[in-house]
């Protein structure tokens, strides 16, 4: 299954810039929100997240939280990428993380 850009990060990364929350608060919102996208609806299903760029400050500690997760990061720049569908760039992101 794929999330593309849930709005939950782009959520917490709101939070975290408004300095609402911080920390170990932050660390706590982040392992639940993480949580809830890992769900899957079948048993040999593997979720996919595609964050949005906000998200990307958050990525660090979205790995440290899930230690055993299998992901994926490339960021290239625009300029050496051919137009792909009228856009330039990418970053993807994938995490094969267990729900609770």
């Amino acid at each position: 299954m794929a999330l593309s850009e849930p709005v939950l990060l782009n959520d917490i990364v709101g939070i975290r810039r408004r300095g609402e929350m911080a920390g170990p608060e932050i660390a706590r919102l982040l392992d639940d929100a993480l949580l809830l996208l890992a769900r899957r609806w079948g048993p040999d299903e593997t979720v996919v997240l595609k964050p949005s760029n906000i998200v990307a400050g958050l990525m660090g500690p979205m790995l440290a939280l899930r230690p055993d997760a299998r992901a994926r990061a490339a960021v290239c720049a625009a300029a050496r990428l051919p137009r792909i569908g009228g856009a330039q760039g990418v970053v993807v992101s994938a995490m094969g993380a267990r729900a609770a």
